[in-house]
């Protein structure tokens, strides 16, 4: 080996293959695995690692010219099968592969990634009224706190969060009802309504100001006269927020103003350098409305949950912000991915009939 690197006593999947650049752009860029290492092995060769989280590794040999499938640990039908492999690092448990990078790429898109369901999502009613955003608005807090900042009081710097997160600066301070109140009248404003037009309010937050009402101080202090309430979906509100919207326009209303707001640095441990650097505080805002012509349906849309994850990300009432890291990296990775697929397949289109992608998402190696 040219370098020394302990896995000994580590769990690893692994798997003899000869299309090695396939096998680790499908790993890296399908199932938003993270190469960690890559070896060379004597007599030519190598050996890729992917951190997988909770101390696992997948490990893939590759050689050169070598036949596909390649003999290893295999169990009957070709399916994986546990057994100890000796190799220079060791004895190691491995899962060992013994099938083509077809019939295995697709064994680990159903088992592997266990997290991806089917769409159950209803498709539009074909007749539902439609709706278009007629006005939008932003607000962000007047304070920008950068890397540098963070670095004064983190084990961190600038370096270290923008090659792992692509973070520069972040913005913090106001409320949850002023920074949303910011941005909803700029929504207003450029759509050209006025107060009384606004049907429904939807206030897209997972940081109120209060147990609850926020949306109904939102809603007076507008002048609105009409429902408001919370949606709490956290990452996901303002998508939950939207498909909303267009029910209640399919059930008859004529606008809808959509806000999405959060105040995360009030629940942020600031000593926390996995956390700090990602989360801070801004608004945005639109209004929906309804349209005549016979368009302006949703084409495609998917809402999920997982409660199962609740562990990776998570923050008590009165706490902060608790977060294992590599581990929601990898779900996010795949799930953003995953549900994208499902609103194309519901709409009829391929990632090639798409002219905008906007993740809510900051991290840029995510996106």
């Amino acid at each position: 080996m040219n370098e020394k690197f302990e896995i000994r006593g580590v769990n690893h999947i692994a798997m003899v293959c000869a299309d090695m650049s396939r096998t680790v752009r499908f790993y890296r860029d399908v199932l938003g695995m993270q190469l960690v290492k890559t070896l060379d092995i004597p007599g030519g060769g190598q050996h890729f690692f992917f951190d997988i989280g909770n101390d696992d590794c997948l490990a893939f040999f590759w050689f050169p010219g070598a036949p596909e499938p390649q003999p290893g640990v295999s169990s009957a039908g070709g399916m994986p099968g546990r057994g100890n492999l000796a190799s220079a690092h060791g004895s190691m448990n491995h899962l060992a592969f013994d099938v083509p990078l077809d019939k295995f790429e697709e064994y680990m898109r159903t088992n592997w990634a266990r997290d991806r369901k089917e769409s159950n999502m209803p498709a539009t009613r074909p007749g539902a009224q439609g709706a278009i955003i007629t006005g939008w608005g932003m607000a962000l807090p007047e304070r920008v706190v950068t890397n540098h900042e963070l670095a004064e009081t983190l084990d961190t710097s600038d370096e270290w969060i923008v090659a792992r997160t692509g973070i520069h600066e972040r913005h913090i301070g106001g409320s949850t009802a002023s920074l949303s109140l910011e941005s909803a009248q700029q929504a207003l404003d450029m759509a050209g309504v006025s107060p009384g037009d606004i049907d429904a309010l939807i206030l897209s937050t997972t940081t109120p100001d209060r147990a609850w009402g926020t949306s109904a101080i939102i809603q007076d202090k507008l002048g609105l006269k009409c429902g408001a309430f919370d949606l709490n979906a956290a990452c996901s509100g303002f998508v939950y927020g939207l498909v909303n919207a267009h029910g209640l326009v399919a059930m008859g209303a004529e606008r809808v103003l959509v806000v999405g707001t959060d105040t995360l640095s009030r629940i942020v441990d600031w000593n926390d350098r996995g956390t700090a650097p990602l989360f801070a505080d801004g608004s945005g805002a639109m209004v929906l409305e309804a349209v005549d012509s016979g368009g302006g349906q949703l084409l495609g849309w998917d809402l999920d949950a997982d409660g199962s994850a609740s562990e990776i990300l998570w923050a008590d009432v009165g706490g902060t912000v608790n977060m294992e890291g590599k581990e929601v990296f990898r779900r996010a990775v795949r799930i953003m991915m995953d549900s994208a697929e499902k609103s194309m397949a519901h709409a009829g289109i391929t990632s090639d009939d798409l002219a905008l992608i906007v993740p809510h998402q900051a991290n840029i190696r995510i996106i």
